[in-house]
């Protein structure tokens, strides 16, 4: 187990260093409708990483996704980003990573027609 995760940490570390952002597809329309309850995440420019508007550390990301997805039913597990391409590539492949392994999956909310909290 330890070695598959680091093994798809430095897959992932190639990837980000490239600077090619990963392809995030828009949040599935029944999926969107049965939504009751998600975590956005927003990059600023500033830097850091916002959670629904609140700061987070990058390294609580997939705990705090773990304990949303606790007990939630695995088609419902899903997560979106604004992304903001003044941002490093690699924020965006450590939140897909990050996603993917506390059980969910990263859609990208612009494309979803998700509500910006500004």
């Amino acid at each position: 187990m330890r070695s598959t995760r680091l093994i798809t940490f430095v897959l992932v570390l190639l990837v980000a260093c490239s600077d090619r952002r990963p392809v995030l597809e828009a949040l599935p329309p029944d999926v969107k409708a049965r939504l009751d309850l998600t975590v956005v995440f927003e990059l600023p420019d500033s830097g850091g990483l916002l959670a629904n508007g609140t700061p987070l550390d990058t390294s609580q990301v997939e705990g705090e996704l773990r304990a949303i997805f606790d007990g939630r039913a695995p088609e419902l597990r899903a997560v979106l980003v604004w992304d903001n391409p003044k941002r490093p590539a690699v924020v965006i492949w450590a939140l897909k990573r990050a996603t993917e392994s506390a059980g969910g999956r990263l859609y990208d909310a612009a494309l979803s027609d998700w509500p910006r909290g500004d």
